[in-house]
């Protein structure tokens, strides 16, 4: 049996129903050489009409539209040979076929991928002008590929194409729950000034969290993970610099500041702890793991890790249920793809910032997922910006492209390095305005949050 030919063939005669599955879930990379012709002509006879053509209005469509006789009698015997195979199909029928040619067309690109692979680690080959052999870049050949082969298993869920015309129920829908859930789906970050302006952070943005090194962004990260956790979130959190079970501590240190004053990291990790500590420890800890919670997946990734392989983890994860949040800490540590790493620093650093914000865009084909990373200022940097009273977009410029890709950009600034209070920044928003706030930290508590203030408000915003 044909696969291919059943799901197409399936469709007729007056199937219009399941044609609009295939449209808005299949696309051309599904089909083989042979019946792409074929669905590119029913595809567009679809979009025109919402329907599917009998014989005679295909036959005098491609009458119409191709000129070579070949052509057009090769299209009209795939025409029949799909006719007849997707002939009475029942729907559980159509559908099996429908997913088994998509885990096919998924196979046979797994199967070219692993050839490559090994011809690579075997006898090598030129990359770019340059002859490479060996384990790392066939590994680079399987990274590269399996998004494509993933993408090319039927999931149901979205295209990454079509006519917006025939999607007009989607959108509908979309505005229903949108209504239904409140006015943003966003992750909300837990700092009341930040959420105020953004809603939280939405799907398919990239937000950078930048500052310099002990100015307390991989503690703001931990915190924002620990509010989308308490509110129900999934979170992927990963740690390219700190090891994943000093992460892990911080969160139910963090957790613990919500049972009065909480506990102390540095007594947690020395076994330390008073008798008073140990029971607030041993509550939040109990909470923790049986409240009301969403879930934080840390994933310890190594330095050079690209954003392909952090891809690739998350949508292994997704498998048990969508995530709603990815945290990488941080974006100075990662590697590029193979074909980038011939690159200097500043051109590295460009490819791995498109990459995260092509991550956010593109996870889940389309649908996004907020992505939030931390960016290494300079000390040239932060010194300028003490004497400045605050950083702004040019001083935080390894590279213009932070700008660029990250839809927004939110600078931590201690300005004595004794000091609690940490001036926050919001210098790139781009969907809102910008803004300025004071977080209070205690990071002995693992604690970046709203500072207090005797009118009750948070900071002041622009």
């Amino acid at each position: 049996m044909n696969l291919a030919e059943r799901t197409l063939g399936g469709v007729f005669p007056d199937r219009d129903d399941r044609m609009s599955i295939l449209v808005r879930t299949l696309r051309e990379d599904h089909w083989p050489p042979e019946l792409l012709r074929l669905w590119k002509l029913l595809r567009e006879y679809f979009v025109l009409t919402a329907g599917v053509p009998s014989r005679a209005d295909f036959r005098s469509m491609v009458d119409r539209t191709v000129s070579q006789e070949a052509t057009r009698q090769a299209l009209l015997l795939a025409f029949v040979r799909c006719w007849k195979s997707g002939s009475g199909v029942s729907d559980s029928e159509w559908r099996y076929a429908m997913e088994a040619m998509c885990e096919d067309r998924a196979a046979d690109l797994l199967v070219d991928t692993l050839v490559e692979a090994m011809q690579m680690v075997t006898e090598g080959r030129e990359v770019s002008g340059v002859r490479q052999r060996g384990y790392e870049p066939a590994r680079g050949i399987l990274v590269e590929s399996i998004g494509k082969i993933e993408s090319l298993r039927f999931d149901g869920v979205r295209s990454v194409e079509g006519d917006v015309r025939l999607e007009t129920e989607d959108i509908w829908d979309e505005y229903s729950r949108a209504q239904q859930n409140g006015d943003s789906w966003g992750v909300l970050t837990g700092f009341s000034d930040l959420d105020r302006i953004t809603n939280g952070i939405q799907r398919g943005e990239f937000w950078l969290v930048a500052g310099y090194s002990g100015h307390g962004k991989t503690q703001a990260l931990i915190n924002i993970a620990h509010r989308a956790v308490v509110d129900g979130r999934r979170v992927v959190f990963f740690t390219l610099e700190t090891l994943r079970e000093q992460v892990r501590r911080r969160l139910v240190v963090r957790h613990s500041q919500e049972f009065g004053q909480g506990v102390r990291y540095n007594a947690v990790r020395s076994g330390d702890l008073s008798e008073a500590e140990e029971r607030v420890f041993r509550e939040a800890l109990d909470d923790f793991s049986s409240g009301d919670y969403g879930s934080c997946e840390v994933v310890w990734a190594a330095r050079n890790t690209t954003t392909e392989e952090l891809q690739l983890k998350t949508e292994s994860l997704d498998r048990v249920a969508e995530t709603d949040l990815v945290i990488v800490d941080y974006v100075g540590l990662m590697g590029v793809e193979r074909r980038f790493s011939n690159r200097g620093r500043q051109e590295r650093l460009v490819e791995i910032l498109q990459a995260l914000k092509g991550f956010a865009t593109g996870h889940r084909k389309g649908a996004g997922v907020p992505v939030i990373s931390a960016y290494q200022t300079s000390r040239q940097a932060v010194e300028r910006a003490r004497y400045q009273g605050g950083y702004t977009l040019d001083g935080l410029a390894e590279t213009a492209e932070a700008e660029r890709s990250a839809d927004l950009v939110l600078s931590l600034l201690m300005l004595a390095d004794d000091d609690r209070d940490i001036s926050a920044q919001i210098l790139k928003y781009r969907d809102g305005r910008k803004g300025e706030f004071t977080l209070h930290s205690d990071f002995s508590r693992s604690l970046v949050a709203d500072r207090p203030s005797r009118s009750g408000g948070g900071g002041g915003l622009l």
